[in-house]
């Protein structure tokens, strides 16, 4: 074993979306890699001021104008390249060529045009849920690509930094995720658990986690059925759900987070039915409950579900598709918004061993989370004057999970209860329903495990 120089084997989990997918051998980014790896092991290490004054040798750069950066090089390289059994193909989840660009009807068992929530025809892009890359778009931008194994090779003449490296590589691999949508569980890797030296890092330290059970033998329908549990699970979280079949109500989930407001501010509205009633409440399909005994009695308009990550462009479909746009108050010297963005706090890191997914919630409490919290945001609709609401400031996401996960669905003995839930939704017997039911109550047991 050199002391200048050290390799870990990873194992992917989920696809990369990747930029670069026409170049050989496209795979997770050193560029990416590297500033990551920095950040983390400087905060490991009490932060970068802390690490400059007690390592200046580890650090390269000179002058205020340079990132910090530690000193050693990283080489990324693939070591096994996916086959797909089901395709017996290169897999980099690309369409066909001959496909690429062509818009597909989706069809139900009857042949029937499907429709989505709002009556519109659902068209199929070869999508998975949670990956925008190239909606609309004639010509693949992104493509997803995926490795069964890569190879990483740090290289440094400070030997101390290469020994941090060996330290903290297998905490930092296990918490982060690559790529585009990476909080949503793309590009998912972990050290290769077939090696005997990795075994001791699994499973994951963590007590926020689920699984999942995938069917079939393709890897793009395996890794289709994930996506789509994510999905369903973020927004039975942050909006809720509301699905509609053929223009009929399909399947209900109350949001979390409106519990959530209901439970920390019971005296301050969230911002859904705010917003409905500032924007929308002379339109012809606003709900006369809307405007009931319910909302005078409450004083205070609060900004919840963007603590989950802001969404600075809405579009609220049963209001003629409205577009919703939001933004700091604050502005920069050029007048651009000081907070135009807000990643999500949460990541979802799926990691896929012997045919099952274990999908762990990481949650993120940051410098960034706590200015998010402290900023006004205007919120605007074209035509319609603005409104001004600021995020909910005792939010954190370690007790917004246990609230969802742990406390809110929990009967008197400890266990999960189950009326409870099952109150809280409309179409239990849906496929979306039926998984919910199952992650909220496996994710209450693995919490309370000793």
């Amino acid at each position: 074993m050199s002391d200048y120089k050290i390799t870990f084997t990873l194992r992917q989990h989920t696809p990369l979306i990747h930029f670069q997918h026409d170049q050989a051998g496209a795979t997770l980014r050193a560029t990416e890699l590297k500033p990551k790896l920095d950040k983390y092991i400087a905060t490991q290490m009490g932060g970068w001021e802390n690490l400059k004054h007690a390592h200046p040798n580890w650090l390269v750069g000179k002058g205020k104008a340079e990132q910090d950066a530690l000193n050693y090089k990283v080489k990324v390289s693939i070591v096994k390249q996916h086959i797909d059994t089901d395709r017996n193909s290169l897999l980099r989840f690309e369409e066909p060529k001959e496909e690429r660009g062509q818009i597909k009807r989706k069809l139900d068992p009857a042949g029937n045009p499907k429709l989505d929530d709002f009556g519109k025809e659902l068209l199929d892009r070869r999508q998975f849920n949670g990956y925008f890359g190239n909606m609309d778009k004639e010509t693949l931008r992104k493509e997803l690509e995926m490795a069964d194994q890569i190879k990483i090779e740090f290289f440094s003449n400070v030997r101390d930094v290469i020994g941090k490296i060996r330290e903290l590589f297998p905490g930092f691999i296990h918490s982060t995720n690559f790529g585009t949508r990476q909080s949503k569980g793309f590009g998912s890797f972990t050290l290769d658990t077939t090696m005997e030296e990795n075994k001791q890092y699994f499973p994951i330290p963590q007590k926020w986690f689920f699984t999942f059970q995938p069917t079939g033998n393709s890897l793009f329908d395996r890794e289709k059925q994930l996506f789509e549990r994510i999905d369903w699970l973020y927004r039975s979280i942050r909006s809720g759900l509301n699905l509609k079949l053929n223009g009929n109500d399909r399947f209900y989930f109350k949001s979390m987070m409106y519990h959530y407001a209901q439970d920390q501010a019971p005296k301050i509205h969230w911002d859904k039915p705010v917003l409905r009633h500032h924007f929308f409440s002379s339109h012809p399909k606003y709900p006369v409950r809307a405007s009931g005994s319910d909302y005078p009695q409450k004083t205070g308009d609060t900004l919840f579900r963007d603590l989950l990550g802001l969404s600075s462009e809405q579009e609220w479909g049963h209001y003629n598709k409205a577009k919703m746009t939001k933004a700091g108050i604050t502005l920069k010297e050029n007048g651009v918004p000081e907070i135009s963005r807000y990643k999500s706090p949460l990541i979802f890191k799926p990691v896929f061993i012997n045919g099952k997914f274990f999908v762990y919630l990481l949650p993120v409490d940051s410098v960034e989370q706590e200015r998010f919290k402290k900023e006004p945001f205007q919120i605007s609709v074209t035509g319609k004057p603005s409104k001004t609401l600021k995020p909910f400031d005792g939010f954190t996401v370690n007790n917004y999970l246990n609230f969802c996960f742990n406390d809110f669905f929990k009967n008197a003995s400890g266990g999960f209860d189950e009326p409870k839930f099952l109150a809280n939704i409309k179409g239990n017997n849906q496929i979306e329903g039926n998984f919910l039911k199952s992650a909220y109550k496996e994710l209450l047991v693995n919490y309370n495990k000793p």
